[in-house]
């Protein structure tokens, strides 16, 4: 059996593959780790399930054989990768930001899963729609802003940009159908078990006890203590996520700075420590048109 933790982003996940998926006793963790190099065989599955590189037949098949091989060994497995489900990705063999769609990466995740002909089910943690969204957009406001245009700076511009329905609108649309249980469900046709992702936070203890029970394999109680740690967290100020705001001179400078200076800058972790200098911090907003936004959306 092998179980495919899909995210969702913002819900703890970096935390939990980095801090407690790998350290359950009797558990095959093969996943996203961050704080350690993944396994080959992750990384070329998620080569193959977010597009970044053609796959033969025969070397699909090659790499279902191997994942196989590795997962018929264990008793219980767990895959995690919570960019399964999130449109715009980094490709780092085209070195590039691109727009991949959550639904194709789980319909190839799905077939592959099929053809291994392992037992498998998904799982995802839950968390309240617009806090989630408000802090990927935080996290993924870099990347929006260079698929989208400098319009779509902060959360509100690219809500109302968004509320246009111009070219952008079906590509945009897919930064709220990351949280869009029903159609995830469809394209799997699987349920998808829900984990809360407050009680992570709020009542550590509880979500091992159900995470126990769902794996069927007895987890150590310590463990709850990792679940606690914080990872990767989008900033904050009195409780409102925070964004950068780019100013005419940053935006001047990047456009001017030769090539090699930039690569020495991130070398040196300099390029950031400008960007925080230069840049402003703006609070992201838009709850009322965010609110509107995902009733549309998610009205029955």
């Amino acid at each position: 059996m092998i179980y495919i933790n899909l995210g969702f982003p913002k819900t703890s996940s970096t935390n939990i593959q980095k801090n407690f998926y790998p350290f359950i006793n009797g558990l095959n963790y093969i996943g996203r780790y961050y704080h350690k190099p993944n396994i080959d065989i992750f990384n070329q599955l998620n080569n193959y399930i977010e597009s970044r590189e053609n796959f033969s037949k025969e070397k699909l098949d090659k790499l279902s054989e191997n994942f196989y091989q590795i997962v018929k060994k264990n008793n219980v497995n767990l895959l995690s990768s919570e960019n399964w489900i999130i449109p715009y990705q980094k490709n780092n063999f085209k070195n590039n930001i691109e727009i991949v769609s959550q639904f194709e990466k789980l319909k190839r995740l799905k077939n592959f899963m099929d053809n291994t002909k392992i037992n498998y089910e998904f799982f995802i943690i839950n968390r309240q729609k617009d806090i989630l969204l408000k802090s990927l957009f935080a996290t993924l406001e870099e990347r929006i802003i260079k698929l989208f245009g400098y319009s779509s700076i902060n959360f509100s511009e690219f809500l109302k940009k968004f509320n246009k329905k111009d070219d952008d609108y079906e590509n945009m649309k897919l930064f709220f159908d990351i949280i869009n249980l029903d159609k995830i469900e469809y394209i799997l046709k699987k349920k998808v078990k829900i984990f809360d992702y407050e009680t992570i936070k709020n009542d550590p203890k509880k979500f091992l006890f159900q995470f126990s029970e769902y794996l069927e394999l007895k987890i150590d109680e310590s463990l709850h203590e990792k679940l606690q740690i914080k990872t990767r967290v989008s900033e904050t100020k009195n409780d409102k996520y925070l964004v950068n705001e780019p100013n005419i001179i940053f935006k001047f400078l990047k456009k001017i700075i030769p090539k090699k200076i930039k690569k020495l800058l991130e070398k040196y972790k300099l390029y950031n420590k400008f960007s925080v200098i230069l840049n402003k911090k703006k609070i992201v907003d838009g709850d009322d048109d965010l609110k509107k936004i995902i009733n549309e959306i998610y009205k029955k």
